[in-house]
């Protein structure tokens, strides 16, 4: 299983408010953590969207989950495709070798070629996550000012 890096969400301004008001802070923590998962489903969507896809294989193994970490949120992302790592991190220059064949077969401008080995020049990451994210950040922002609004109210002892 391979993980995409963590993302934590946190609330700028939220020490102040929690110094006035500390019995507040597991109050203020569930109702980001629901706030996060509300949002979970448009962030996997939105992944899948930008992923790479030769064979969608990667794209469609994208999954999320919120996790509580004290006051707080950690969201996973992750796939199960075997070859995310590389998609996600790149490869180096490497010989690729026959295995269970004795010659590899592969065309090269038109023309069928057979050999023992090659040398892979290597692949770039892809970039695909700080693309969607880009993307996902006015949206996830919006359900975080949301989530202030419902604290607020809460606060102010209307009930939400």
């Amino acid at each position: 299983m391979s993980f995409f890096p963590i993302i934590k969400v946190t609330i700028p301004g939220l020490r102040d408010f929690l110094g006035r008001f500390a019995k507040w802070e597991d109050s203020l923590a569930t109702l980001r953590q629901e706030g996060t998962r509300h949002y979970l489903p448009t962030a996997i969507k939105v992944l899948r969207k930008n992923a790479p896809k030769r064979t969608g294989r990667f794209r469609d193994s994208i999954l999320g989950v919120v996790i509580p970490a004290g006051h707080t949120t950690e969201v996973q992302f992750f796939s199960s495709d075997p070859k995310a790592k590389w998609i996600l991190e790149g490869t180096d220059p490497h010989e690729i070798t026959s295995v269970r064949a004795k010659v590899l077969r592969f065309i090269l401008g038109g023309e069928v070629l057979f050999r023992k080995g090659v040398q892979h020049p290597g692949t770039e990451p892809s970039d695909f996550v700080y693309r969607s994210f880009q993307e996902l950040q006015p949206g996830f922002i919006h359900e975080m000012n949301k989530v202030g609004v419902r604290a607020m109210v809460r606060l102010a002892g209307k009930g939400a």
